[in-house]
């Protein structure tokens, strides 16, 4: 009973060392900076208003990137 739960304690403290190895930089590793989703700028923002429909804010912002299927 006491191998099995060394055995579980061992797994889970392996399991969190590697996670953590995902969070450091490590030299000489290139990592390419992805800009996600629509860029928005203080212009845009600028032209919201209270009370715009789902349309007009569209027409302000621009379209999503990605429409949700299921909605």
């Amino acid at each position: 009973m006491q191998n099995k739960f060394v055995f579980v304690l061992v797994l889970a403290t392996l399991g969190l060392l590697l996670n953590a190895c995902s969070y450091l930089k490590f030299p000489g590793v290139y990592r390419i900076a992805v800009q996600q989703g629509n860029i928005i700028d203080q212009k845009k923002v600028d032209q919201l208003k209270v009370g715009m429909n789902k349309r007009q804010v569209q027409f302000v912002m621009g379209s999503p990137l990605l429409t949700d299927a299921f909605s």
